[in-house]
């Protein structure tokens, strides 16, 4: 069903909008076809991509999508330290967010993620909390674009 649009008239009390019954109704019925839709939140099929990091754990990576997977370089992080490196990503833009899980690969919850984002890359710094494992993993991070704005 197309949008019904609600007759305003050309000035108040003009007698030339829609009746207030009419009005409600049309509003109703727009927003139960809203409702109705049932519209997932986040990027369409197509817009992720994946990438694997080369050399060592500091080594950047370029991904250009809005979302995806980042496989880290396979080697020892010691307790308590952070290591970082640069994801350029020409879809993120001043004032967006780029939000980093760890989402597989390695032992969930020993690693603390920071994120510093700028208009088309980020620092992504990966710390292990743990004060004493050294953690010999290939952790995969999750990431995702939100965009936003500065003003």
């Amino acid at each position: 069903m197309a949008k019904q649009t609600i007759l305003i008239g050309s000035s108040a009390n003009d007698k030339t909008g829609d009746p207030l019954r009419t009005a409600f109704t049309k509003a109703n019925t727009n927003f139960t076809e809203l409702y109705a839709l049932s519209l997932p939140i986040g990027y369409a099929a197509g817009n992720g991509g994946a990438i694997t990091q080369e050399t060592s754990r500091t080594t950047g990576v370029t991904l250009n999508k809005l979302c995806g997977t980042i496989t880290l370089f396979p080697t020892t992080l010691a307790a308590n330290t952070s290591t970082s490196f640069t994801l350029t990503n020409s879809t993120v833009a001043a004032g967006d967010m780029l939000v980093v899980n760890h989402a597989t690969g390695g032992t969930l919850g020993l690693y603390n993620i920071a994120v510093s984002s700028a208009a088309g890359s980020a620092l992504i710094t990966i710390r292990n909390v743990s004060e004493t494992i050294s953690a010999s993993e290939t952790p995969v991070l999750q990431f995702l674009v939100l965009k936003g704005a500065v003003t």
